[in-house]
């Protein structure tokens, strides 16, 4: 649609002339110019942010020019004396300049504050302008921690266990396990299986057969590496139990009060055998410890009034506070190459003890005490065991050992 330049009438398509002011249309005519759309970067905000932006910088400016005779730098210029402005007239006008750098730096920081904050506003509704349409994590199916253990009861096969499939994600990859936490089987001998549902059992849980009444035997799989606390405790008909390799450690009261336990074996590959292990096991005969032990607990074989013989390898570092203390027949048994400390009563009221082998490689130990009620140290690591040959007590006595007899303790002591 054509118009007049001169008097701006809207003209005819085939006019020649302009009917208001007769201007020759050649002359008049001008296409409407296009629109040209600006690109900047504060176009792309969100129409209403922007908005919001300008109206908020506007307020500011507004706020600045009004207060600007307000700043310090226009008080200090009121206050020059009349004889300064005089001989120095360049200080006049430099702090008013002074006093609008002040201005515009101050509306330069509040206008970008505005901007950012209105920015980042449309940018959390994905408005392309520094946002992100991303859900967080956990909606995404992230877990927040590489490890997530997520438990699911079953019963186990034949009903003989209960226990927890343990699903643990790491990365993309997820690894499963069996935890027993129950025994609820008939007895007997009892072979507690590798795998459930085909997947590998590692644990047996805590108290998982504790004072179960039936069972005579047990073999613990090779696979299973935790075998919690008292797991086995007061299993008062169990005779025999098998210990796999990839066990670690005898935890504390595992088989503690299993009165007719006669037979252990340990596979090597256990480290230490824990406090109370197979306290009260009153029918256990014979131990034989295997070569990588470096621990054996407090009372760890306390009271095993059967036991005649007890072999600890070189590797054992520690025997516990009383960790044969009450073995009444056991009269063999030797000190480790690698010992370094024997705790007090270790071996008190081993009555029948003969047979102590010290290696002549051992040059010392430290042997652990402890405080009466009359407040005086005690060792009594061997107080009791009256039947040691005297070769044997000079021998501890060289090692530190300052005990002088080997006659039962008095209670007290």
């Amino acid at each position: 649609m054509a118009l007049c330049t001169k008097c701006g009438t809207q003209l005819a398509d085939d006019a020649k002339f302009c009917v208001s002011c007769g201007t020759s249309v050649e002359e008049t005519v001008s296409e409407p110019k296009p629109e040209t759309k600006n690109e900047s970067a504060s176009e792309k905000l969100p129409n209403k942010n922007m908005a919001e932006a300008k109206e908020k910088l506007n307020a500011v400016k507004e706020k600045a020019n009004t207060g600007i005779n307000k700043l310090p730098f226009k008080r200090m210029a009121e206050k020059i004396p009349t004889g300064a402005r005089a001989k120095f007239p360049l200080l006049e006008k430099a702090i008013p300049f002074a006093n609008q750098i002040a201005c515009a730096f101050i509306v330069l920081v509040v206008a970008i504050i505005i901007i950012c904050s209105v920015a980042g506003r449309g940018g959390s509704s994905g408005d392309g302008f520094g946002g992100s349409d991303s859900k967080p994590a956990q909606q995404a199916g992230i877990s927040d921690t590489d490890e997530k253990p997520a438990a699911v009861h079953k019963s186990g096969p034949g009903g003989d266990y209960s226990y927890e499939l343990i699903s643990v994600h790491v990365g993309s990859i997820t690894e499963e396990s069996i935890y027993i936490y129950e025994y609820t089987g008939s007895g007997g001998a009892v072979r507690i299986p590798a795998k459930i549902e085909n997947i590998q059992v590692v644990r047996i849980e805590a108290s998982a057969f504790k004072g179960n009444k039936f069972i005579t035997s047990v073999v613990i799989p090779e696979g299973v590496r935790e075998i919690e606390k008292s797991a086995f405790e007061g299993c008062t008909r169990l005779e025999s139990a098998t210990i796999p390799a990839s066990v670690k450690t005898i935890s504390d009261s595992m088989f503690e009060d299993c009165t007719s336990l006669s037979r252990v074996t340990i596979t090597e590959g256990v480290t230490t055998i824990g406090e109370s292990a197979f306290d009260g096991c009153t029918s256990l005969a014979s131990i034989t410890i295997p070569k990588g032990v470096t621990i054996i607990g407090d009372l760890a074989f306390y009271g095993c009034t059967s036991l005649t013989n007890a072999t600890l390898p070189d590797t054992v570092e520690e025997i516990g506070i009383g960790a044969f203390r009450e073995c009444a027949n056991l009269h063999t048994t030797n000190i480790p190459a690698g010992i370094k400390t024997i705790g007090r009563v270790a071996f008190t009221d081993c009555g029948e003890l003969h047979s102590l082998t010290i290696p002549n490689s051992i040059t010392a130990i430290t042997w652990g005490s402890g405080e009466n009620q009359r407040g005086e140290t005690y060792y009594q690591q061997f107080n009791g065991s009256g039947k040691l040959p005297l070769a044997i007590r000079q021998r501890l006595s060289q090692l530190g050992y300052n005990r002088k007899d080997f006659t039962p303790p008095t209670w007290g002591n």
